[in-house]
């Protein structure tokens, strides 16, 4: 092997990304091309960028709209497992999490970046862990029977009482 002489199959010095295409290509029957597409967007003509983005946000917005039924439906289970001075601000936090959910998939039907449809993902994680945030900080309040988490158990009286008083 000569001085400076690199393996046809191995990583370059100058350009890691080429290196590992070449790498890869041993194992790969395709073209370089192709397998570089699969391994970066550079290089995607903006159509394809632009249904992708249709693509992600037609999924993101079933998931928040899915989320915006369904998260102010567990406000009657929240009533009947803890006091008023922790669920009457749960109720308020699932509330506020609903109409944000509900925004964000309105706000993003006209979207075709990408850009916007990263945006979009990343507040459709966001928004239920703000809420996940808040029901820990208002759960900081409750009694030590109703708490969850560490070892502790959920006591529900609804259902642990059995009629007793």
């Amino acid at each position: 092997m000569h001085e400076g002489h690199q393996p046809e199959t191995g990583p370059a010095d100058g350009d890691p990304i080429a290196g590992w295409v070449r790498f890869l290509y041993g194992f790969f029957p395709m073209h370089p091309g192709a397998l570089a597409d699969l391994l970066s967007a550079r290089q995607h003509p903006m159509m394809f960028d632009h249904q992708r983005a249709r693509l992600i946000l037609s999924r993101m917005r079933l998931m928040a709209m899915l989320f915006a039924i369904l998260t102010p439906l567990w406000i009657p289970m929240d009533a009947l497992v803890f006091p008023g001075s922790i669920w009457r601000p749960l109720a308020l936090g699932r509330i506020v999490a609903s109409v944000g959910l509900t925004v964000l998939a309105m706000r993003s039907r006209h979207a075709t970046r990408l850009k916007q449809a990263h945006g979009a993902l990343a507040l459709l994680f966001l928004i239920p862990a703000a809420l996940y945030l808040f029901a820990r900080a208002s759960g900081a309040r409750a009694p030590e029977s109703l708490r969850c988490g560490h070892g502790q158990r959920l006591r529900i009286p609804a259902l642990h009482d059995h009629g007793r008083p």
